[in-house]
């Protein structure tokens, strides 16, 4: 009886400490409205001023792109965005190889 007792006692606790383990913190994701820094590395010089500048994600959430329309990115995270509009330009055609940084600012 008393191994039982203990028993419980152990698994309850556990499942405590389990409850009160911290959890990693949600990731942001991006809204309508915001504004961010787009830079894109591996394209040639000449196009970088064309596309390496401040957006605005409209009401739709989709960012307006030159040359690459507008793609939608809202409610994906940061990271998740950039694999996204890595992907569509290399879909268009327009870089063989994007390396997309987004900043917040």
């Amino acid at each position: 009886m008393q191994r039982l007792f203990i028993t419980s006692t152990v698994l309850l606790l556990l499942t405590f400490i389990g409850l009160a383990a911290p959890q990693p913190a949600p990731q942001a994701t991006i809204k309508s409205g915001e504004w961010y820094e787009l830079v894109i590395k591996n394209i040639p010089t000449q196009e970088a001023a064309q596309w390496n500048k401040h957006y605005k994600i409209d009401q739709n959430g989709r960012i307006n792109l030159p040359l690459g329309g507008k793609v939608k990115i809202e409610g994906l995270t940061i990271q998740q965005a950039q694999d996204k509009l890595e992907k569509h330009l290399k879909n268009k055609e327009l870089f063989m190889s994007p390396k997309i940084t987004l900043t917040k600012i």
